[in-house]
């Protein structure tokens, strides 16, 4: 649990329905804090069962901070985040729906989120969140890179696109500017009703207790390293030279990063764009597991 404890909360200046201020509870009994601006200089510590649904949070010529901020079973539905930075807040139960967070930075000094809920959201950057039981639903990741972030007991639902999952942060200088992060362990994490399409795995990410796409056909691979010098091994014993050269090709783009990742999930799909069919066969016959391909 990243949550903090009442202790904490009854310090802290907080809006709630029992604690809501001039403002009214909508017909849900969220306090009704719809189409606002919401001042950065006048954040509460805490907000409890808010709406605030089609509200800004967003200054016209420079970056909005949230930082240190808790929120608790409230719900952002097209509520604008432009130029965001994210920074150790926690959020328990939310809902985010149709927001664009494009040019939001998330996670900051470890944010973490916990059971809550992202349908039709736009990713940009990240930084080191941590994520709880949460579940992505047909969101936008295109060409995200989610750095250092952490997932646990997370469901991924719809399109994967060009994303990049790592164990933690790449660099030493990440580090440095960020702090340390914790391992990525991708626990029991469900990619069962996504479509991965050349998605990136690196730095130590531990794919062991995933849980591998329901539809389409994808090889799994537990040993990387090794199995790409086996992939490679095939070259002397091919003599056509197309395949030799797709072979060449395929274990070079992914030694780049292979050292320092044990296992990779490859979607069939995406190989058989680049490569020639035989050479696909290659390298799905040194694949640990198979996923989706017929008996």
């Amino acid at each position: 649990m990243c949550i903090r404890d009442s202790h904490y909360f009854n310090k802290k200046r907080e809006l709630s329905p029992s604690n809501r201020k001039e403002y009214s509870l909508n017909e849900h009994g969220y306090v009704d804090l719809k189409n606002q601006f919401i001042d950065s200089s006048d954040l509460a510590n805490k907000y409890e069962k808010c709406d605030f649904s089609k509200s800004s949070f967003a200054h016209s010529n420079r970056i909005y901070w949230i930082e240190n901020r808790i929120f608790i079973n409230s719900i952002f539905y097209k509520t604008i985040f432009r130029a965001l930075a994210e920074h150790g807040n926690e959020f328990y139960s939310c809902m985010f729906e149709n927001i664009n967070f494009k040019n939001a930075i998330i996670g900051y000094d470890s944010s973490c989120y916990t059971y809550c809920t992202f349908k039709k959201v736009k990713f940009g950057a990240f930084i080191k969140p941590q994520f709880r039981d949460c579940k992505f639903i047909n969101c936008d990741f295109y060409d995200v890179d989610f750095q250092a972030s952490n997932f646990e007991n997370c469901e991924f639902i719809g399109n994967l696109d060009n994303v990049w999952f790592r164990g933690g942060f790449p660099t030493e200088s990440f580090k440095k500017e960020f702090g340390n992060a914790k391992q990525n362990k991708m626990l029991n994490v469900s990619f069962e009703d996504a479509i991965l399409h050349d998605v990136t795995f690196s730095d130590n990410c531990d794919l062991s207790t995933v849980l591998f796409p329901k539809q389409g056909k994808y090889l799994f691979f537990d040993n990387w390293d090794e199995q790409l010098d086996l992939i490679m091994n095939e070259c002397t014993a091919n003599k056509s030279m197309t395949i030799r050269n797709d072979i060449v090709s395929f274990v070079e783009i992914h030694k780049v990063h292979s050292a320092n990742q044990k296992y990779y999930i490859l979607n069939v799909v995406d190989l058989l764009k680049e490569y020639d069919d035989k050479a696909v066969e290659i390298i799905a016959k040194k694949a640990t597991q198979k996923i989706g391909f017929s008996e």
